[in-house]
């Protein structure tokens, strides 16, 4: 009669918790990004990935968690400006910064939710010293 083996598991023991994953939604929800996230939380985005993949609940639940995160982003922004407009004098470098965070945030919700966010077609356009223009056009999904 054969004793059967116990087969040890090799390498570090997971740190998955339901509860771990939740503070990772949490603070996607705040509109941080994903590596900040995970890495705040002290583990690696190749592990959150990993995590997603094994799990269809928890991917949901990432996508849902985005789509709140940049809500929040979008309030934000419409709170700055709105601060911005209650000043008499607004200085061109605020206007200037306003302009380039919108854009970020556009840009952050374009990408991370196009269906909503995003526009039908998108052009980058590149303009050489001799005035010659390159421009390349993509549709979002």
């Amino acid at each position: 009669m054969t004793v059967p083996v116990k087969q040890t598991k090799v390498g570090r023991p997971s740190k998955y918790s339901k509860t771990l994953c939740r503070e990772v939604l949490i603070l996607l929800e705040q509109g941080m990004g994903i590596k900040n996230a995970t890495k705040q939380c002290g583990i690696s985005y190749n592990v959150w990935r990993q995590w997603m993949d094994k799990d269809d609940k928890l991917r949901d639940a990432y996508y849902k968690s985005k789509e709140a995160g940049i809500e929040m982003l979008i309030s934000s922004l419409d709170e700055r400006i709105e601060d911005a407009l209650e000043d008499k004098n607004i200085p061109m470098s605020k206007v200037k910064l306003l302009e380039v965070y919108a854009k970020n945030v556009q840009w952050q919700a374009g990408k991370l939710s196009s269906k909503r966010y995003g526009t039908e077609k998108q052009t980058l356009s590149i303009t050489d010293t001799d005035d010659k223009k390159i421009e390349i056009s993509w549709a979002s999904d």
